[in-house]
């Protein structure tokens, strides 16, 4: 009885490690937090010319 729960303990431990179903989604929440994060830094790096520009389209339409 004992070894027999041993091995289905000794099974289960094994067939979890073998688990990848995870994997997919943890890469994709990796990639979509390094896309926001460059999103991010160009917004902020921009920010200011795409301001400027739109100043003065402003003032050229004489706004």
């Amino acid at each position: 009885m004992r070894l027999q729960r041993a091995e289905i303990s000794k099974r289960s431990i094994s067939r979890w490690c073998r688990n990848t179903s995870g994997l997919t989604s943890i890469e994709y929440a990796m990639i979509a937090s390094v896309i926001s994060i460059a999103i991010a830094a160009v917004v902020f790096l921009l920010g200011g010319q795409v301001n400027a520009l739109y100043q003065q389209i402003v003032g050229a339409l004489g706004g």
